[in-house]
């Protein structure tokens, strides 16, 4: 999708943008945005953030930079970027940013600095419709369920009327809808140049807009997809751009270590297994052999799962190696062996069609990752390997992974020049949350970002909210300590009475599932005997899905939210329906996360110290994000409780307390109670 916008310049545009010192006609008191633009309130931090990302542009430096909430980082990115770039990638860390970006910031920003660009929105293969897909499909619509059968042909009334095959566009299908991995391509199964519906493919109608554009709007998967091809000597998935703006960039990290590692899951076998049959049934129905040990593999997939059932009976993440798991091994070697003949009929297969030819690269492609998964497999897990070997479990399905013990070092190499004669870009990296105080060491450290690179410079910019005013942080006293079995209900008894004086209108995070569904059951047998509970409306994450939950909340007026680790960000719920903020605890990582695990044995190895330098900066910017849910508006006003008694009691509480915003702290209930009544 493409904006595309000539204008000439106003008379009220500034004569010179060649230094950033001309930012402030843009974005001061008396600035353009000011008197052209409604709405737009000038800020200090704002206004000195923009004039740190003009002169980071102009010296071609990367720039780390948190932002407060209500600093305006939007802004503060986008003009000097916009005055002084020939070419921007702004990459974000949901589809929410990027479509507010795209259809209100951008258009906003150009509609006072009338220049002459054209915007496009990139986003990955899943978010468009395919032809392909959609077509195999209905030719197979008997071996789908009903629900399925009935919601195709939606589609394909959709594609008669979009111009981008953007599925956000179709209001009628929401995201969790079954449907969408049958109508939707993604990188194993797309056909490419082979493909019959090149012509009309959406995905390639957006990349090419993209490379026309002068300011592309994608996300961190395309960013660090883009990597990976560079990396495999393919063509490029963005174009060349002199200024990379990474917005929400605290989640780049554990991205970063995702996409440089390797893994493999049940799902992506059985889709495999799920396609081959099909095109044999519908392309090649002489291949019978075929068909029968793609049969065969679904029986071994089948059979694997008890094993797997066995070996972690729980859901959950677990570290690998023929210590601690002796018998996994031997499960999945005797399934790769399995696959040995299945693969030689499939390769032979592979001339009849570009789907046989694409199907047979995608079971060797997933061959080779399972193959190197067995083959590196670590003697013990404590071992100082550069990668985890890892398993996650989850609800008849798993996913083996390999996961890079310091993805930092190989990020940072690809931010560095990736040929002689292309000019030095600019990296702009901006979150509310990339600092512990003005420590930025953890980042830095994640994404290999020396501190002795003069190249590189980090700033915070303070929230312009007065958050002493605004709100208060309430410890409750006499709360047992997080891990006792209690906790979460003893929470609730702690906060009912404010939970009463707000009449509702609260949000409560929590650490875990398991705390999360205590608090539940203990709200409802206290809300039994408070009439004025019956107003109220419950709402529990699993009941729906996160958007919908969000949409019931803004609309009641006194809705209780119990959320977990996905509403711990990119939740904005402001005005007075959100009063009350509650978090149950400190949220440290599990210890015995194979990933968290292996770093910390990682530090302890260099003789360093874990906890100070992983453990507890990483709980503090988790926390700051949480905190971070209820002042959202220079309007809001409401109550933080922390149920963690570790706050007080812990010689780091203070430490994470002075990280938060300057919230007034009282461990008084009746000065919560107080603030409450006021509201």
């Amino acid at each position: 999708m493409v904006n595309d916008t000539k204008t000439s310049f106003d008379s009220f545009i500034p004569s010179s943008s060649t230094s950033a010192k001309n930012i402030e006609e843009w974005l001061g008191e008396k600035g353009c945005f000011a008197q052209h633009l409604k709405d737009f309130h000038p800020r200090h931090s704002q206004l000195d953030m923009a004039k740190h990302v003009a002169e980071a542009i102009l010296n071609r430096h990367i720039l780390l930079a948190e932002a407060g909430t209500g600093t305006g980082k939007t802004f503060a990115y986008l003009v000097p970027a916009l005055l002084h770039s020939t070419r921007i990638l702004v990459s974000t860390g949901s589809k929410t940013l990027q479509d507010q970006l795209f259809h209100r910031d951008l258009p906003n920003v150009q509609a006072v600095l009338k220049r002459p660009f054209n915007t496009a929105l990139l986003k990955g293969r899943s978010n468009y419709v395919c032809h392909h897909r959609l077509h195999l499909a209905e030719q197979n619509v008997s071996t789908l369920a009903p629900h399925l059968r009935t919601t195709l042909p939606l589609v394909r009334r959709f594609l008669q009327r979009t111009d981008t095959g953007d599925r956000a566009e179709l209001n009628d299908i929401t995201d969790e809808n079954p449907v969408w991995p049958y109508v939707t391509s993604n990188r194993e199964n797309c056909l490419g140049n082979e493909c019959s519906f090149k012509e009309e493919c959406f995905v390639l109608k957006a990349r090419r807009e993209a490379l026309k554009a002068d300011v592309i709007v994608a996300n961190h998967h395309l960013l660090l997809a883009d990597f990976r091809l560079k990396d495999d000597g393919m063509s490029d998935l963005l174009p060349q751009c002199d200024t990379i703006i990474v917005d929400e960039a605290h989640h780049l990290p554990e991205l970063a270590s995702e996409f440089f590692g390797e893994s493999v899951s049940s799902g992506q076998w059985l889709d495999l297994c799920r396609d081959i049959i099909i095109s044999v049934l519908t392309e090649a129905g002489d291949a019978h052999q075929l068909l029968e040990h793609t049969k065969k593999v679904q029986r071994a997939l089948e059979s694997l799962e008890p094993q797997i059932d066995r070996a972690f009976p729980y859901n959950g993440r677990f570290a690998c190696s023929t210590e601690r798991t002796p018998e996994l091994l031997s499960f999945f070697e005797q399934f790769n062996q399995a696959l040995h003949p299945w693969l030689s009929l499939l390769e032979e297969a592979s001339p009849r069609s570009g789907t046989f030819s694409q199907l047979f690269k995608r079971g060797k492609t997933l061959y080779a990752t399972l193959s190197h998964w067995i083959g590196t497999f670590p003697e013990n897990s404590e071992g100082m390997q550069p990668f985890v070997h890892w398993l996650e479990r989850r609800q008849r399905s798993w996913r083996i992974v390999l996961t890079p013990l310091n993805a930092g070092e190989q990020f940072h190499q690809r931010i560095q020049n990736q040929s002689a004669d292309t000019p030095p870009q600019t990296w702009i990296l901006t979150s509310a949350t990339l600092a512990v105080g003005q420590d930025f060491s953890l980042y830095r450290e994640a994404l290999g970002l020396s501190t002795s690179d003069s190249g590189i410079e980090a700033n915070v910019w303070e929230s312009p909210f007065d958050y002493s005013k605004q709100s208060l942080l309430y410890l409750p006293q006499g709360l047992p300590q997080p891990n006792q079995a209690d906790h979460a209900q003893r929470l609730i008894e702690s906060i009912w009475p404010l939970l009463c004086a707000s009449h509702g209108r609260a949000l409560l995070l929590f650490t875990s599932f398991r705390a999360m569904e205590n608090a539940w059951e203990r709200f409802h047998q206290l809300a039994e005997n408070t009439p004025d509970a019956q107003n109220w409306l419950p709402l529990l994450q699993g009941q729906s899905s996160k958007a919908d939950l969000l949409e019931q909340f803004a609309k009641h007026s006194n809705p209780v939210l119990f959320g977990s680790h996905s509403f711990w960000e990119g939740v904005d719920l402001p005005g007075r329906q959100l009063s009350l903020l509650i978090i149950d605890r400190i949220p440290f990582l599990p210890p015995d996360d194979p990933i968290t695990a292996a770093r910390l044995s990682w530090l302890k190895h260099k003789g360093r110290d874990p906890f100070m330098e992983h453990q507890l900066p990483q709980a503090t910017l988790t926390l700051k994000q949480g905190v971070g849910r209820l002042i959202r508006r220079e309007s809001d006003e409401g109550v933080v409780v922390l149920g963690d008694p570790r706050l007080r009691s812990k010689y780091y509480g203070r430490r994470i307390l002075a990280a938060l915003p300057p919230m007034k702290v009282s461990i008084y209930e009746e000065e919560a109670l107080e603030f409450l009544a006021r509201l």
